[in-house]
């Protein structure tokens, strides 16, 4: 009896998992609930905390609570860049570019590129591109470019040889841009003007032809 039990218990588990398959229900009810729990876990009583507090409007009691999940823990993303927009709705921009440039360094760090990407198209939509570190703004190119988001990252790094007159790695940023032009995007002519401004202001940078 209990082999048959087994043997019934297995053929029920096959037929149902063949089911939720046939009918499309595995990927449309039973993967979201488990994405969701792994949401979940991932997420810290304080975050849900400060979620829940944002949901009800209470801006003002979820703003200490950010600040003190800032300071504790300095790789989280997500509490920096809810503190930026809200600084930003409230027109504190200088606050929201600080918030946003921390956002953008733990994301880095991370190398999560996906976030990456929407985090800096944020803060384009918002016109805070000129608020970006100097560092955040190479490693954004970098990480559009391992991305290979190849027109994105020639942007990012013309931008920063543009913002940064002085910058400790403008020389690899026209470096990379002549790369880029040159293996990447078939920009002979942008390549070789990226090449000969590399040349003309930091003639001893070993250039890769």
């Amino acid at each position: 009896t209990a082999h048959w039990a087994h043997v019934g218990g297995f053929v029920l588990g096959a037929v149902i998992g063949i089911s939720l398959k046939f009918f499309g229900l595995e990927k449309k009810y039973i993967a979201p609930m488990v994405e969701d729990s792994f949401e979940q876990l991932k997420t810290s009583p304080r975050m849900r905390e400060i979620n829940r507090k944002l949901n009800e409007g209470d801006t003002g009691a979820a703003v200490p609570l950010l600040l003190a999940v800032i300071n504790e823990e300095p790789e989280n993303y997500d509490a920096p860049l809810m503190l930026a927009r809200i600084y930003h709705e409230q027109g504190d921009l200088d606050a929201a570019a600080v918030m946003y440039n921390r956002s953008l360094t733990a994301l880095l760090r991370a190398a999560d590129h996906d976030l990456v990407r929407s985090t800096l198209e944020e803060v384009r939509e918002k016109n805070l591109m000129h608020t970006v570190s100097e560092k955040n703004l190479y490693n954004l190119g970098l990480s559009l470019e391992t991305g290979e988001r190849f027109h994105e990252a020639a942007e990012l790094f013309g931008i920063y040889v543009r913002q940064f007159p002085d910058g400790r790695v403008r020389a690899k940023a026209l470096h990379k841009l002549y790369r880029l032009f040159k293996d990447k995007l078939d920009k002979p002519g942008m390549a070789q003007e990226a090449l000969g401004f590399l040349k003309k202001e930091y003639p001893a940078f070993p250039v890769q032809e």
